[in-house]
C-alpha cells in the first residue's frame, strides 16, 4: 500500500465586505410587525460606480432624492414624519460612511415603530429603488438570494487540488490540499517498472479519495449543494470512483482549464455552469408542482397558495418572476382580501384599515416567517440559449421558459406542501 501523499490540507476564509448570510436577516425582517401608521422604508441600490468617475455611485443620488421627496410628502411633525426623517438620516449615514467600496449593492429596511434598522452589503447589484409600506419588501432580495446560492468549485491535478466556496461572484473560502511528490523513478524495467507503476496508481488513488473526502466534508458544512470539477485526465477518473453517492449528484459540471489559470479564471468559467443548474433546479420544482397540484401535498393559484402558507403547511413556494396580484390587508385584525379596498370591510373591520398590498409580498412573507424554500422561476429564456434556438416571430416578445409557461398553467404560484389536511368530516352518531 502507498505511504499517504497528502502532505497537508489547509483552509483559509478570505474576508469580504459582503453580508453572506442573507437568510436569517430575510426571515427576521419577515417577522416584523406590520406598521400600518409608521412606515417601513426598503431601499435597493445598485452601488456600482460611475465608470468614468470611480468615486461617483451614480446609485447613491437617485436614493437620496428619493427619500427626500418620501420625507417632503408627509404632514410635518407626525410620528410618521419624524420616523420616516430618522430613518432616511440614518440611512444616507450608513451609505456615505459605511459601505466598503468592493460592495455591489445594498439592501436596507428602516423605519416603522420599532426604529429598525437592518443594512446589508451585497456582492452583486441590485435595481435601485425605494418602497414605502406597511411591512418590508422582501421579494426582491428573497429573489436576490435565490439566484445566487454559493456554489464550489475544485481545481484539482495529481499534487494539488484547491477548493474554493463561490458567494455572490466572491471567492469567499478555500480548502488546498497538498500532496507529495511522486517516488523516484527507477532506471530497472520488468517487475521493477510495474512496482513503481503500481506505486504511481495507488498513490493517485489515495490522494484522490483524501481530496473526495475533504470536499464532501466542506460540502456538507457549509451546505453547498452545487460542484464544478476541473480535473486532469489521470484524477479525473479516481475523482470519480471516490464521490459518495449523495455528494455526486451535487456534481453540476465540468470545466477545462489552461495551465496558468487563476483562481478568478476558474469562477468565471463556473458561473454559467451554476446558473444553468439553478435554471434546471427551478424548471425541477415546477415539474413536481405540476405533477402534484390537486393532489393532497401541492396546491396551485393564488387562493389555495395563500391558505396553505396561512395553515403553515407550506415546505416550497414556487412562483413565476412575474408574478402579481392586487390586494389589501387590514393588519389590525389582521385579515386580506383581493383586488382593491373598497368602501365595506368584509370582516366588519373599519374600511379606513384597508391598506392596498401586493399579494406576492404577502405569500414571501408568510412563507419566510415559516422557514419554507422560495423559487423565484425566471419567465424568459437566457439570451445565449435564444441564439442557439429558432428565431422568435416578431411581435411574440422574449421566449418563455419552459418551467414559466408551466406555471402560467398554474396561475403563476403554487406550492408543495409539508403535510396534507385532512378533513375528518361530520362526527359520526354514537351508537344508541
Amino acid at each position: 500500500m502507498a505511504t499517504d501523499p497528502v502532505q497537508s490540507v489547509q483552509a483559509h476564509r478570505h474576508e469580504v465586505a459582503i453580508d453572506r448570510d442573507l437568510r436569517r436577516p430575510l426571515q427576521r425582517m419577515a417577522a416584523f410587525l406590520p406598521s400600518p401608521d409608521v412606515p417601513y422604508l426598503t431601499a435597493r441600490i445598485d452601488w456600482r460606480p460611475d465608470g468614468t468617475q470611480p468615486n461617483s455611485r451614480p446609485g447613491r443620488d437617485v436614493i437620496g432624492r428619493k427619500l427626500d421627496e418620501v420625507v417632503a410628502a408627509q404632514d410635518a411633525h407626525t410620528p410618521a414624519s419624524d420616523a420616516l426623517t430618522q430613518a432616511r438620516d440614518t440611512i444616507v449615514s450608513y451609505l456615505d460612511n459605511e459601505i466598503d467600496p468592493s460592495v455591489q449593492g445594498v439592501y436596507i429596511v428602516a423605519g416603522g415603530e420599532e426604529n429598525v434598522f437592518v443594512p446589508l452589503a451585497l456582492g452583486l447589484p441590485l435595481e435601485t429603488e425605494l418602497d414605502l409600506g406597511p411591512v418590508p419588501v422582501l421579494t426582491p432580495l428573497a429573489r436576490f438570494v435565490e439566484d445566487n446560492p454559493p456554489f464550489a468549485v475544485l481545481v484539482a491535478d495529481q499534487r494539488e487540488a484547491t477548493l474554493t466556496i463561490v458567494d455572490q461572484s466572491y471567492a469567499a473560502e478555500e480548502l488546498v490540499i497538498e500532496g507529495s511528490e511522486f517516488p523516484r523513478k527507477q532506471m530497472q524495467g520488468g517487475w521493477s517498472q510495474r512496482r513503481y507503476q503500481m506505486r504511481a496508481d495507488e498513490r493517485i488513488a489515495a490522494f484522490a479519495r483524501t481530496v473526495a473526502e475533504e470536499t464532501q466534508r466542506v460540502l456538507e458544512v457549509a451546505g453547498i449543494e452545487q460542484l464544478v470539477i476541473s480535473g486532469d485526465e489521470v484524477i479525473t477518473p479516481e475523482l470519480d470512483a471516490a464521490w459518495h453517492q449523495k455528494y455526486r449528484e451535487r456534481i453540476v459540471g465540468h470545466i477545462r482549464l489552461e495551465n496558468r489559470a487563476t483562481q478568478a479564471d476558474a469562477v468565471a468559467k463556473a458561473l454559467p455552469i451554476a446558473e444553468k443548474a439553478a435554471r434546471a433546479r427551478e424548471e425541477a420544482s415546477v415539474r413536481l408542482l405540476a405533477n402534484n397540484a390537486g393532489g393532497p401535498l401541492a396546491v396551485s393559484g393564488i387562493e389555495q397558495t395563500l391558505l396553505a402558507l396561512q395553515e403553515e403547511r407550506v415546505m416550497n413556494l414556487v412562483m413565476a418572476e412575474n408574478f402579481h396580484a392586487d390586494g389589501w390587508a387590514d393588519y389590525t385584525m389582521p385579515f386580506a382580501g383581493a383586488g382593491a379596498p373598497s368602501g365595506q370591510h368584509p370582516a366588519g373591520g373599519d374600511p379606513a384599515a384597508m391598506i392596498p398590498i401586493a399579494r406576492e409580498e404577502e405569500l414571501i412573507r408568510l412563507a419566510l416567517a415559516q422557514d419554507a424554500t422560495i423559487e423565484i422561476v425566471h419567465a424568459t429564456v437566457p439570451i445565449e440559449e435564444v441564439a442557439d434556438g429558432p428565431v422568435p416571430q416578431a411581435g411574440d416578445g422574449p421566449p418563455r421558459t419552459e418551467a414559466a409557461r408551466m406555471l402560467d398553467e398554474m396561475d403563476g404560484v403554487g406550492a408543495i406542501l409539508r403535510y396534507a389536511f385532512v378533513d375528518s368530516g361530520p362526527a359520526m352518531p354514537e351508537a344508541q
